[in-house]
């Protein structure tokens, strides 16, 4: 026998006191206080094997208290506690309870109201202990009309009034989507407690109803009587993370510090996510270096967390460093490191790593991580590729995926496809609107006006409505929600006014709205006027009015960004001389001085860039410099045209009336680039005659490593578009050089430069 066992049950039996009864009893809570000390189950059998000897498990008393510490011990057995309970004859509220309890905690939530039912059978009374687990059980399950059933059973036996009970309630009926009768038991109770507030908290956190969370937390800090708890501050971290409330995230982090002596890993985990997804990347990896013990989720929020700020990069390193501390990838993880190869646009290593996903860690792919897959050749235009990776999987179904590749046609404007993977959808009768919204922009955008008008039609007999867009943003630790066309926010005069004067700015500074973004048949009048009120547009004029100076303006949105309010912000940024980040459904953009942090090579990846000054008709002349087919779909991938900045402006003497393409080439990413473009390198390397051609790499390394300042510039002379020779031997050694230039009458200027802080031009597709 263990050490456990010889302290209690050796003693000699004369030791005890010779009143049968009493010895009886004291013999009974000697075993009791035995089967409360033992560590394992090992040692638990064997207190209830010595029970059974000394002839005391048949009390009640010791039978239940055996079957409460075996059901609720972190390394007891609901089958050995069961056993236990079958043996006794007739066991009371007390064993029933802690049946109960056991079944929730391991999660067996239907065995527990099956307990509860033969605990009624057999005639024992419930009590206020018994229903707060049952109601547990009915939230995870959920289990709304038993939950009903139960509720009904506590009015009737008078523990409607219970705090503990009508804290349970609060959560049972948010865990089952009825938030209306949560608040309304919660607003009939006559006593409160902090577990009541969370409870709130909690019922609307599950359902996604994050500003309300917010709401309940200040209206609780108003009463000013209690102390936030860890789980509680927890729900409302994860408020803040969904709506981009860093101040309030910064003031509850601070409140978790003083209320807990150590954070653990799940609550710095937490803590890193809200501050990766409030735009404070910085601090969120400064919490992870810190962290003593790091897991599996932490680093999947960390390698997400990068992905969405364009580092992709920087994600799988930290992945290596996982794998280097001995750390075994899972499914969440794997997610978080295809994601970070989708927003690089790093097909290679994404195909990699989706093949040792499963051949070297045994992880299963599932829906998320095909979806990421689809994702990644999606981004790089290869759409014909993403459907057939989606006719070659198994897994089922694929709805997911073909809404990824209808958003991709979106992107890359290719109707064709688009067309193909509505069909898909509609063949697995998804009732998703925003299918339908999609695809009648795909078909607006080719002038289809007709198609336009059936694809909405066919949504409106379906009955189905799409969420609008809206943009959040948070002035004085409140978070203000706008849509466009907006006028019911507080103080709606005043931001329309400063909508106004903003836009009298823009015009001085060459800004001129993108009406092609409206996708309606409308006159120009009525383009800009509903351009004017996109709800990034007024958030930032809301915020332009109600925060200070040197405070920057953080923009939550539900849908991907327009190229009309990208411009208008990278301006507004640089007009007020504000920071300004917006977080979309795919990514971080981060402006300021007129530029935004997010570049085509899907972040910052070291490519070069070279701007060409000239017209739009200059532009399609200089196709055939690059090798590039006439597609004007195709060309998009690699050009935009933009009006110049004022940075640029200062950088050079032009005409600001020319029109300026900026084009970006990531040396790191050539699989990236369309099939005709990734040749015409390969030619160019291969080539002995390098000085033909314009784009020659050599030049380009030179005209992008060297050249820092504005002495010295190098001249080429253009003969025709199919052949160039070099007129000017440039001086390789010459660490001044600025630009090499190329003149023509026709194309006009070209200027290659490495200024990354002047032309970080945004011109992902």
């Amino acid at each position: 026998m263990t050490s456990v066992l010889q302290n209690h049950f050796l003693i000699p039996l004369e030791d005890f006191p010779q009143n049968p009864e009493c010895n009886f009893e004291l013999r009974a809570q000697e075993c009791v206080s035995l089967v409360k000390k033992c560590k394992n189950l090992r040692e638990f059998k064997q207190a209830h094997a010595h029970t059974l000897k000394l002839g005391i498990f048949w009390s009640s008393f010791v039978a239940s208290n055996l079957v409460a510490t075996c059901a609720l011990s972190n390394w007891g057995s609901m089958d050995y506690a069961c056993s236990i309970f079958r043996q006794i004859e007739e066991p009371g509220s007390f064993a029933f309870n802690h049946m109960i309890r056991g079944h929730v905690k391991d999660m067996n939530l239907e065995q527990a109201l099956q307990v509860f039912d033969e605990m009624l059978e057999c005639g024992v009374e419930p009590d206020n202990f018994t229903y707060p687990p049952l109601l547990k059980a009915c939230a995870n399950l959920p289990a709304l009309k038993e939950g009903k059933q139960i509720h009904g059973h506590c009015f009737k036996l008078g523990f409607g009034d219970d705090l503990f009970v009508q804290n349970s309630l609060i959560n049972m009926y948010g865990k089952c989507g009825e938030i209306s009768l949560s608040c309304a038991v919660f607003d009939k109770m006559d006593q409160r407690s902090v577990a009541s507030w969370s409870s709130l908290i909690a019922a609307h956190a599950s359902l996604g109803m994050w500003e309300k969370c917010l709401e309940i937390f200040r209206d609780m800090g108003s009463e000013g009587c209690w102390r936030a708890e860890e789980s509680m501050l927890v729900n409302v971290i994860s408020a803040c993370t969904h709506l981009g409330a860093l101040d309030l995230g910064r003031c509850t982090h601070g409140s978790l510090v003083r209320t807990m002596s150590g954070l653990n890993v799940i609550v710095e985990t937490s803590l890193i996510d809200m501050y990766v997804k409030c735009a404070s990347l910085d601090k969120g990896l400064f919490i992870f270096q810190r962290m003593t013990e790091k897991n599996q989720m932490s680093y999947a929020v960390i390698i997400s967390g990068l992905a969405m700020h364009g580092r992709g990069r920087e994600a799988l390193k930290l992945f290596d460093e996982m794998l280097a501390q001995g750390l075994k990838p899972d499914d969440v993880v794997y997610v978080g490191v295809l994601h970070a190869c989708s927003h690089a646009g790093l097909v290679e290593e994404g195909l990699k790593y989706f093949g040792r996903m499963e051949l070297e860690h045994g992880v299963v792919p599932t829906i998320k991580h095909y979806g990421c897959m689809v994702d990644l050749l999606g981004r790089v235009g290869k759409l014909k590729e993403a459907c057939e990776f989606i006719k070659n999987i198994s897994i089922e179904p694929k709805e997911v995926l073909w809404r990824t590749i209808l958003n991709a046609c979106r992107v890359n404007q290719n109707v064709e496809i688009g067309e193909v993977a509505a069909r898909e959808l509609s063949l697995l009768d998804s009732r998703n609107a925003g299918d339908y919204v999609v695809l009648s922009n795909l078909y607006a955008k080719s002038q289809r006006w007709r198609d336009v008008v059936k694809t909405r039609k066919e949504m409106m007999c379906k009955g189905l409505i799409q969420t609008p867009g809206f943009s959040l943003v948070e002035a004085k630790r409140k978070v203000y929600r706008f849509v466009s066309q907006d006028t019911s926010f507080p103080k709606c005069d005043g931001v329309y006014e400063m909508i106004h004067q903003m836009e009298w700015q823009l015009k001085f500074e060459g800004y001129s709205p993108d009406t092609s973004v409206v996708l309606h048949d409308v006159d120009e009048e009525e383009k800009r006027r509903r351009l004017s009120s996109h709800s990034q547009k007024l958030a930032i004029a809301f915020a332009l009015l109600h925060t200070s100076q040197d405070c920057p303006i953080r923009i939550v949105r539900n849908i991907r960004m327009c190229s009309d309010c990208h411009t208008y912000t990278k301006f507004i940024s640089s007009i007020y001389e504000r920071e300004i980040t917006v977080r979309d459904r795919n990514q971080f953009h981060h402006f300021k001085d007129g530029t935004c942090s997010w570049k085509y090579g899907h972040g910052n990846c070291g490519c070069w860039q070279f701007v060409c000054h000239g017209n739009s008709s200059s532009l399609s002349a200089f196709k055939p410099t690059l090798g590039l087919p006439e597609s004007d779909r195709q060309l998009q991938q690699l050009f935009r045209l933009l009006p110049p900045t004022p940075a640029e402006e200062k950088k050079a003497t032009r005409n600001p009336k020319r029109v300026i393409a900026c084009v970006s080439y990531p040396q790191e990413a050539l699989d990236t680039c369309t099939p005709e473009l990734k040749d015409y390198y390969k030619m160019v390397e291969e080539s002995e005659e390098k000085g033909k051609y314009a784009i020659n790499l050599d030049w380009l390394r030179l005209g992008v490593g060297l050249l820092l300042d504005s002495s010295k510039p190098q001249r080429l002379k253009i003969q025709d578009f199919q052949s160039f020779e070099k007129v000017e031997k440039v001086d390789e050694s010459e660490e001044n050089v600025r630009s090499i230039i190329l003149e023509s009458s026709i194309v006009g200027e070209m200027t290659f430069f490495k200024h990354f802080e002047d032309y970080k031009e945004d011109v992902s597709i």
